[in-house]
């Protein structure tokens, strides 16, 4: 089953696929090789609740980014992650009641809202970066050792 791609995310996440979209006709190709969701627990507690956030991990190389959406998942806004790097490319997306559209861009200038969560959603970020990484430590060694022949002497 296909979902339907945004147009400003068609050309990066999906083209080229093994099958077509029933509604458009479309042929999109998947590249998403696993995909995770936290809440993000802010501090003090926000009347628009607190952020989510998903990470989706590609099984292609497209870059990373962190993108702001509205509460419904629409996309508002994409800022570079700040986190350190993961041997895979990711996107987190992170999903707020409280972010309006009509003035997310000022997250850059120090809008003071704003700030507070992306700050908490990029702390989120660089907790999942380092714990995936560690993740992705564990299971190459333990493949390794699988692979390495017993000695008889």
């Amino acid at each position: 089953m296909f979902e339907r791609v945004g147009p400003s995310y068609a050309d990066k996440w999906a083209k080229w696929t093994k099958g077509i979209d029933k509604l458009g006709g479309q042929r999109y190709m998947i590249f998403e090789a696993s995909r995770h969701t936290s809440i993000i627990e802010l501090k003090h507690p926000h009347p628009a609740g607190n952020p989510t956030l998903e990470v989706v991990e590609w099984s292609a190389r497209f870059g990373s980014e962190l993108v702001l959406c509205d509460g419904e998942g629409a996309p508002l806004l994409t800022l570079a992650p700040e986190t350190p790097a993961l041997d895979v490319d990711f996107t987190a997306f992170v999903s707020w009641d409280g972010f309006n559209a009509a003035d997310v861009h000022l997250i850059d200038a120090g809008h003071e809202r704003y700030l507070s969560i992306l700050e908490h959603a990029r702390a989120a970020l660089r907790e999942y970066v380092e714990n995936r990484t560690r993740e992705r430590a564990t299971k190459i060694i333990r493949s390794r050792r699988r692979k390495v022949p017993a000695l008889v002497g």
